[in-house]
């Protein structure tokens, strides 16, 4: 697949950026940023000659999931409280 025949998304709609980044920088700060990010992976694969693959969107689910986890973890330890999985019962954080 080249380049060409890539589906480009809405960047109003799908930003790839978390929710807290665009509340952080605004909404038209969020969406420049996206594009920079797309025009930095074009120019890449351009360049080097690159295959594109199309990661789907349950990797992009699963990455997404660890951020948050990982965010949410981070603000228990600033909260002073540790979260147990309610699976194992270990400690995650």
């Amino acid at each position: 697949m080249d380049i060409s025949e890539c589906q480009w998304r809405n960047p109003a709609h799908d930003t790839r950026l978390p929710p807290s980044r665009k509340q952080e920088v605004g909404s038209p700060k969020a969406i420049a940023a996206t594009a920079r990010k797309l025009v930095a992976l074009t120019y890449r694969m351009l360049k080097y000659a690159m295959e594109y693959v199309d990661q789907g969107q349950k990797a992009y689910e699963h990455q997404y999931h660890k951020y948050r986890l990982k965010m949410l973890q981070r603000r228990a330890r600033q909260m002073g409280y540790v979260i147990v999985s309610t699976q194992s019962g270990e400690s995650v954080s």
